[in-house]
């Protein structure tokens, strides 16, 4: 059971991070746009935030008139013309309505020349779970109010410092020309080559490089493309240093390639480039430096913890004063001492390393700013829950537990797309929970199949918070194979004091 709830151990560390708190006014609402409206299924855009916590967001009602559980998912999304990942997703169970958020993010944005989103386009499919039957398929596309203090084109070409002239790689309606080059810009450090492409055709293309070579050793960045018909994108072309070393290339100075591009309903590529060689360096500019490892900065800016925020365990009771709560666990649960907790954390803070929050594992390892507070399982395995603190910097003064509801569920729905989790036909959603002292609170609730191990492992989870003066701590309930589970713990939860 202790794997079932680890993917959330990251979910506070993550919000600690990308929680911005935007300031700034907000547009007014735009009106209701219908994406799709038939017999099975329907989603509307109704509401739109230009500074949500991570980037603009707008809100979709969605609603599943069927039987089933219904998939809707929303791809190749662009801003005024311009491709920018959106990746949006839920699951909506049978005969139920859901509002869920479609987050754009700010930096995403920013690197595809969106200044502010106008006109937002995808294609939206809507799917039966189980049978993975699309009850509707087809694109769509909305307009958004232009934020208030909004300046300039909502969207443009971008300017570049990094002094390569810009070269034509491919002509024709499938163009694609280089426009930057960063000897460390790659998302390992390597070098990388921002490529600025447009799709003139009526066609969804793909475009990929081929023959490339870098100072005559040949290494293939494996890199790939989609514009949507009409759309331009920009994309970055990346050589991983390890591969450089194994082909022997101990300095960058030049890229030999050639771009082609394919619609996707033809199999061989439909506009091939000429081969091209760039000067990127000088001999002797060697290889990019190795990236330094994230210092203790982050942690110097926060605050000393308290550690009356954390609470106490002792045996299967735990009490924490700071929030006036307190859990009293069954006798023959197993509770994880004081070193398990610590390696339990230690582990939860590694799933940060290699993405854009490494440095604030670092940051949260030396302060002790994410902690966790308790974590403990029944006898057989079945269930299990963990409680823990955090401190968020970046909440907005004054949020409630529904705002950082809605950053949570937004995050997961994200981190539930991947498949580095092992989850299946996941439902995120909100829901309520009672605690001991009867008391009905605003949750998560969480269903999903756990197929990690090769087998299909229905779990169940319902996430909680409580938020005081800057540190919000969370309770994850977790249960194998029924839901009843979920509530038993939560009714193990009292708050003996108004927060």
């Amino acid at each position: 059971m202790r794997k079932q709830t680890r993917p959330l151990a990251l979910l506070l560390a993550a919000l600690a991070v990308l929680w911005s708190g935007a300031a700034g006014a907000r547009a007014a609402e735009p009106e209701e746009a219908v994406l799709a409206d038939n017999e099975s299924a329907y989603a509307a855009v109704t509401a739109y935030d230009p500074a949500g916590q991570w980037g603009p967001a707008f809100t979709l009602h969605l609603e599943n008139r069927t039987e089933g559980t219904l998939r809707f998912e929303l791809t190749m999304a662009s801003a005024g013309g311009r491709m920018c990942d959106a990746p949006w997703s839920t699951s909506v169970l049978a005969g139920q309505q859901a509002d869920s958020l479609m987050i754009w993010d700010r930096e995403a944005l920013a690197e595809a020349g969106v200044n502010y989103i106008q006109r937002a386009e995808a294609v939206l499919r809507v799917y039966d779970a189980e049978s993975r039957e699309d009850v509707f398929y087809g694109p769509v596309g909305w307009d958004a109010p232009v934020p208030e203090g909004a300046e300039g084109p909502a969207v443009q070409e971008r300017t570049f410092d990094g002094g390569l002239e810009r070269t034509a790689l491919l002509d024709g309606k499938l163009s694609a020309a280089a426009v930057d080059y960063d000897l460390a810009g790659g998302d390992e450090g390597g070098p990388a080559l921002t490529v600025y492409l447009e799709n003139q055709s009526d066609k969804d293309a793909y475009f990929t490089a081929v023959d490339a070579a870098v100072d005559g050793a040949a290494c293939d960045p494996c890199w790939g493309r989609l514009v949507g018909a009409g759309k331009t994108a920009y994309g970055v072309i990346q050589w991983r240093p390890e591969d450089l070393e194994k082909s022997g290339v101990s300095a960058v100075t030049e890229i030999s390639l050639r771009v082609e591009a394919a619609d996707l309903e033809g199999r061989m590529p439909s506009s091939i480039g000429k081969l091209v060689t760039l000067t990127v360096g000088q001999p002797g500019t060697g290889m990019p430096e190795p990236t330094p490892a994230p210092d203790a900065e982050a942690a110097e800016s926060l605050p000393e913890p308290d550690p009356a925020v954390y609470g106490e365990t002792e045996g299967n009771e735990y009490r924490n004063e700071y929030f006036g709560l307190t859990c009293a666990l069954p006798e023959d649960w197993v509770v994880y001492s004081d070193e398990e907790l610590a390696q339990l954390e230690q582990a939860a803070l590694e799933g940060l390393r290699g993405t854009e929050m490494e440095a604030y594992a670092d940051a949260f390892t030396a302060s002790g700013l994410n902690h966790y507070a308790l974590a403990a399982y029944s006898r057989d395995g079945a269930s299990s829950v963990n409680v823990e603190v955090t401190y968020l910097p970046e909440v907005p003064a004054g949020a409630a537990v529904d705002e950082l509801l809605d950053a949570a569920l937004a995050q997961l729905d994200l981190a539930a797309q991947g498949p580095s989790l092992g989850w299946e036909d996941a439902v995120i959603e909100k829901a309520t929970c009672v605690f001991g002292d009867g008391v009905e609170r605003p949750c998560l609730r969480v269903q999903y199949a756990d197929v990690s191990l090769g087998i299909r492992v229905p779990v169940y989870m319902k996430v909680a918070y409580l938020l005081q003066d800057g540190y919000a701590l969370q309770i994850t309930a977790s249960s194998l194979l029924a839901e009843d589970g979920i509530d038993e713990i939560m009714g193990c939860f009292r708050v003996e004091q108004a927060l």
